[in-house]
């Protein structure tokens, strides 16, 4: 990094970011090998890993098993430090996002 000329605290936020996922046991990249299964075995996994997450959510909790089983396979977790910004005034939105705190 410092070869490429970041700034110290980008690197230290990129380290950080790095350590976050290694306190959580991640040593791979789950979406490579999770990206390589079938539609319906991905769709199974994403089901038992996120229903709980989405049905907690008011606006998804009547909703009915189909829409939350297509939604769930659309799903991306991000890693987010506690300072990061999620979503700032004025941008464009993206993506709709649920927050979630692993411990």
């Amino acid at each position: 990094m410092r070869a490429r000329g970041l700034p110290r605290p980008l690197r230290k936020r990129i380290r950080r970011y790095y350590n976050t996922f290694w306190a959580r046991g991640v040593y791979f990249s789950e979406s490579d090998i999770v990206g390589e299964l079938s539609f319906n075995i991905r769709r199974e996994l994403a089901h038992f890993m996120n229903e709980d997450i989405i049905r907690n959510v008011p606006f998804f909790r009547d909703a009915n098993d189909l829409f939350i089983d297509e939604l769930l396979t659309f799903l991306k977790a991000e890693v987010c430090l506690p300072d990061d910004y999620i979503i700032r005034e004025g941008d464009t939105g993206y993506a709709c996002v649920v927050l979630y705190r692993f411990r």
